[in-house]
């Protein structure tokens, strides 16, 4: 069989986030890309910068939407038709009488679940229940696009995509990798007699499947958690650090080839900390002695969810710890003081500094109810 070269255009979808301290929101990006490799990226454009309108349409918000191409190069099944991609269809093939199934790939926003939440949206739409993480961890693995992905096997009464009432006895198979900011998945969705004579070629089709990078892709991704929207840099991995009695922590990054450095925002919202207070509890911990009040306003200043705060940095062996904190007053809401903190060994730190205030200056605090990233149909 060909290989066969495609330009094609990577899509987005939408990110769902639990966060105990906002409840369920949905998040969404823009533009995701392949890094091969650690490289140092300057601020966001003015572009990018100009996304952060809390009020905006998606089409506001994510002006370059399926405007890009990327590579896929690939060998299809011999019997796959190849149809035209669609806004959820970076690749698209139907196979069997009257192109009943189905098999695509889809570019989609970056886990925070392993994938269990899409995995679990296509139970759904098989009319199956959920499995937890564990059991999708159990599943085998197979060759995706040079990564070892689970392999999704399902049977049941398919109403899922375009799918006019339910049709029983389908088949769903499946897989899902991330890479950088950008994830992708791929499904093949028929009767279960086709899809069975047709998963030889599906799991051929997934392992010669090659992605290539977009030179030309931003190196920050759009996301949006709580009421906080921010641009993420791409090679940093969302967690969802601890709380405690003094801050609350609603997002949280783990960065470097081990996750040993983190980025963390926290929010005091008792109102009796000042940015002194802030600093010297972090000089505190590290066993350096506290600033004045003078001294902590000849700090650096530097951008935190739209407010002018300070900077501090201290470097002890071979650890560097970047803090900045600011004050928050808004409409709406209850006066916040409010902080971000780099933390890890020192030239990871020095690698990561922009992408870091990018971050912070990128913060910014939505409406308390009804904040809403928007939705769009999942693949």
């Amino acid at each position: 069989m060909p290989l066969v070269t495609s330009c094609v255009k990577p899509i987005s979808t939408t990110l769902v986030l639990v966060i105990m301290l906002f409840g369920q929101i949905g998040c969404r990006e823009e533009q995701g890309v392949i890094i091969p490799g650690r490289q140092a990226f300057g601020p966001p454009s003015e572009t990018q910068a100009g996304l952060f309108r809390v009020d905006a349409t998606p089409a506001q918000r994510f002006p370059k939407y399926a405007d890009r191409s990327g590579l896929l190069r690939y060998i299809a099944g011999s019997a796959w038709a190849e149809l035209t991609p669609t806004r959820f269809r970076s690749l698209n093939f139907a196979f069997g009488p009257d192109g009943v199934g189905e098999c695509y790939v889809s570019s989609i926003s970056g886990f925070v679940d392993a994938g269990l939440s899409n995995v679990n949206r296509w139970r759904g739409q098989m009319n199956l229940g959920p499995m937890t993480g564990a059991e999708l961890a159990a599943l085998p693995k197979k060759p995706f696009a040079g990564e070892e992905s689970p392999f999704v096997k399902l049977d049941g009464t398919f109403t899922g995509m375009n799918a006019s009432g339910e049709r029983p006895g389908y088949r769903m198979l499946a897989m899902l990798m991330t890479r950088g900011c950008e994830a992708y998945s791929v499904k093949m969705v028929g009767p279960k007699s086709l899809v069975e004579r047709e998963e030889g070629d599906f799991l051929a089709f997934c392992e010669t499947l090659d992605i290539l990078p977009d030179p030309n892709a931003d190196p920050y991704i759009q996301q949006k958690v709580g009421p906080f929207e921010f641009l993420r840099p791409c090679e940093w991995e969302y967690y969802l650090p601890e709380s405690d009695a003094v801050v609350r922590r609603p997002v949280g990054f783990k960065i470097g080839p081990n996750g040993e450095t983190l980025c963390k925002f926290g929010i005091i919202v008792d109102g009796g900390r000042s940015l002194t207070d802030v600093v010297n509890g972090w000089r505190e911990t590290k066993g350096v002695e506290p600033l004045t009040e003078d001294e902590v306003i000849a700090l650096p200043a530097a951008v935190l969810l739209g407010t002018q705060g300070r900077e501090m940095e201290i470097t002890i062996n071979g650890k560097t710890f970047v803090g900045i904190v600011s004050e928050l007053r808004s409409e709406g809401h209850e006066p916040m003081t409010i902080l971000v903190t780099l933390e890890g060994p020192q030239e990871v730190v020095a690698d990561e500094r922009m992408m870091f205030r990018t971050f912070a200056s990128s913060l910014r605090l939505g409406p308390v109810s009804g904040a809403s990233g928007g939705s769009a149909p999942h693949p």
